[in-house]
């Protein structure tokens, strides 16, 4: 059972590999700007490694930090701007309640749920397809209303999550891993309505294999 072969300790170097992918992604997201090549880092390397079985750790993650963070810093920039922004314009129109406010509030929150749409397609479509922002923006906002129950679950873990971080902060050491690993599943079948199968006798790619 304690054998290196053993599935007792597979399953073991499964949720190892998923903590130390949560623990990395949480310190090189902590600039805040950097936060999308970190999501784009932590998807890349749980889909590769965990999920696949494919590549090293540490090297597939700063290998695709790196390879992803000029193109992902000026979106990360963006997203979280505009999701601070709107969530101080969300909390002063809902403690300060007036018909106009209540319109307002109705508006932003719409706002600030299209951009979380956004925020959670974003990262695993750069880290996957060679796109220009524009047009993986495009893909994430398309992909978000074609999958809408699955982008539903999606927010609705994602803020579970958050809650239970927020009541036990030392969680954050464990849920993001748990998050992203739970998520390469619905999210690999989406990825794969953009992407042509190999032929047969063509090199299979490892993501063709989850």
């Amino acid at each position: 059972m304690f054998s290196p072969d053993g599935k007792l300790s597979r399953i073991l170097s499964v949720v190892f590999d998923i903590i130390i992918i949560g623990i990395i992604w949480f310190i090189c997201s902590l600039p805040l700007i950097t936060i999308a090549a970190s999501t784009t880092a932590a998807y890349y390397t749980m889909a590769k490694v965990v999920r696949a079985g494919s590549g090293y750790m540490l090297r597939e993650f700063f290998h695709s930090f790196r390879q992803n963070l000029k193109q992902a810093l000026l979106p990360g920039l963006v997203y979280v701007i505009c999701f601070l922004v709107l969530s101080l314009d969300i909390f002063y129109v809902y403690n300060n309640r007036s018909s106009l406010n209540d319109s307002l509030f109705i508006i932003l929150t719409g706002i600030a749920v299209l951009i979380i749409f956004a925020t959670i397609y974003f990262p695993p479509m750069l880290s996957r397809f060679d796109k220009s922002v524009k047009e993986l923006t495009f893909m994430a906002f398309v992909s978000a209303f074609r999958f809408l129950p699955i982008t539903m679950l999606c927010v609705i873990v994602a803020g579970l999550m958050a809650a239970a971080i927020w009541l036990m902060p030392w969680a954050v050491v464990i849920l993001p891993g748990v998050y992203m690993y739970l998520f390469t599943y619905p999210m690999e079948y989406i990825l794969k309505k953009f992407m042509k199968k190999p032929e047969e006798g063509e090199e299979d790619i490892w993501y063709y294999t989850l």
